[in-house]
């Protein structure tokens, strides 16, 4: 009795400091996008170009980085509307003001105007999934990473359809066989890889390279997951914006752009595992802290992941930009010989890529 008592307080222990590690890890990742966000003014614009340069990587990524803010769930939706409100009417200095552009950005969609729920939003990403990816890093048996890779997968469909272009209509029955299709895949490529590495890796080093399943699980999975979760965009096309933001030939969708929109953002997908889970699996398996008690172990294993992850984050979906810009002359039938307000005929149009 005495052990069984003895082996779930260690275990409750255990489970204690790993959140601690996952919220100072989260702390971290905000204190890092509050400190860019106290920088250097530039003078406030509503719309277009942001705090930072959107044309250049870093740009991108500083922007994200700000955007992508954890502290940002802390604020609520009353404080959220208020924000459009003060930028709407330009009411403020130009340092609140881009606080709240930025604000709106990470919690409203830009299609549809609602506010992304905290989970589903790119500022949750982190609190929400880091604990679950160090779960996939660290389990070894069939049923657990069968688990976490069906809670991680489950999560990144519901990111992903919340962070889509939303000018396509999605029905629930598209929404469910998508979800079941992506999350499926997702776990069928973890156990067969678990699988076969038990079956064929010399047994010595099989709980070794079962930590490394979640990479190429996660690669596979969470590429697969976004474009089955956004195929209907490919399907029914998006709507494009001229140089304004404007919605053009209304009515009309482009599956041109879809195609680019989600393609994009599959790459992007592709290359998340990278900082998520292959950079934690290496470093916790470095000479030195491989060897570690679990109570050091398994909580500095979830703080790195939650630190690589938040700041890896911004890093992969920064490589195209969020609005992106395509040729007219490269677009259907229905998008040739528009023109502008002054008469010009329009060369290029602009769509939401989503995130």
């Amino acid at each position: 009795l005495a052990q069984v008592f003895h082996f779930h307080f260690a275990m409750a222990a255990l489970g204690l400091k790993s959140a601690a590690a996952a919220g100072l890890g989260v702390v971290t990742v905000g204190a890092v996008a509050s400190q860019l966000s106290s920088g250097p003014v530039p003078p406030f614009r509503a719309e277009g170009a942001g705090r930072f340069d959107r044309a250049t990587y870093v740009g991108r990524y500083l922007d994200l980085v700000v955007k992508f803010n954890p502290s940002t769930l802390l604020k609520s939706e009353d404080e959220i509307r208020k924000a459009q409100g003060r930028v709407s009417a330009r009411h403020g200095t130009d340092q609140q003001l881009w606080s709240d552009r930025e604000l709106i950005e990470s919690a409203v969609h830009p299609d549809t105007g609602e506010i992304v729920p905290q989970p589903f939003r790119m500022a949750g990403y982190v609190p929400y999934n880091a604990p679950v990816c160090a779960a996939m890093v660290m389990v070894a048996s069939p049923a657990a990473q069968g688990f976490w890779n069906w809670v991680n997968q489950s999560h990144n469909a519901a990111v992903n359809y919340a962070n889509r272009n939303a000018t396509s209509p999605v029905s629930t029955e598209s929404l469910a066989v998508s979800y079941v299709a992506a999350v499926g895949a997702a776990v069928g490529v973890a156990l067969g890889l678990g699988g076969a590495i038990r079956r064929l890796a010399p047994p010595h080093l099989v709980p070794r390279l079962l930590k490394f399943v979640a990479f190429p699980a996660s690669v596979v999975a969470s590429s697969g997951n976004c474009l089955i979760m956004r195929r209907a965009e490919m399907e029914q096309g998006i709507s494009l914006q001229n140089e304004s933001g404007s919605i053009v030939a209304e009515g009309t969708r482009s599956v041109v752009a879809a195609t680019r929109a989600v393609k994009e953002t599959v790459m992007s997908r592709m290359a998340l595992p990278v900082p998520v889970v292959l950079l934690p699996a290496v470093v916790m398996n470095l000479p030195g802290l491989s060897s570690l008690a679990a109570g050091v172990s398994v909580p500095l294993a979830m703080y790195f992941t939650t630190v690589s992850f938040g700041l890896g984050l911004p890093g992969v979906v920064a490589y195209f930009p969020q609005y992106s810009s395509i040729e007219v002359s490269d677009l259907e039938h229905g998008f040739q010989n528009l023109r502008d307000e002054k008469g010009e005929p329009i060369r290029v149009l602009y769509f939401n890529k989503g995130l």
